[in-house]
């Protein structure tokens, strides 16, 4: 009895999980928390009524939807970052360039956010010269290493 549940919660974890691994709009994010939240609000509300059995179904069907949506995010990651679904292989280099570049582009963000940071923390004298290179070392050579 809980075969059928558990199949069926699975299966829709993992196209949940690959939508949301091969998409980059920031829609998503606000989709999936709010289907965490109607999933766990609903396992929630009923927590009360349910007898054991039911319960037991209950929990399996919920970490079997968690699950798989792990595992179809990370899948759908590594296929979107990857171009895995781009049969051309000229425009799959392309795209995998186009890819690390968007990456690039993320971390020179965070640089530069941190550098403001630090400039702010040294002004203020919350950290010391020596401590503010060693960051920002460290975020340059991660960079580099990218």
């Amino acid at each position: 009895m809980i075969m059928l549940p558990a199949a069926a919660f699975s299966a829709l974890g993992l196209l949940i999980g690959s939508l949301a691994g091969l998409t980059v709009s920031p829609v998503v994010v606000t989709l999936i928390a709010a289907l965490f939240a109607f999933v766990g609000g609903s396992a929630v509300a009923f927590i009360g009524k349910l007898d054991r059995d039911q319960l037991r179904l209950a929990s399996v069907a919920v970490l079997c939807l968690s699950t798989f949506m792990l595992i179809g995010l990370v899948g759908g990651s590594i296929v979107k970052t990857n171009a895995l679904f781009v049969l051309n292989a000229d425009e799959r280099i392309i795209e995998r360039q186009a890819n690390q570049k968007a990456g690039t582009y993320v971390l020179r963000g965070n640089l530069a956010s941190l550098r403001d940071d630090l400039k702010a923390s040294l002004a203020a004298d919350q950290v010391t010269l020596d401590y503010a290179c060693a960051k920002l070392r460290a975020a340059t050579t991660l960079e580099e290493a990218r």
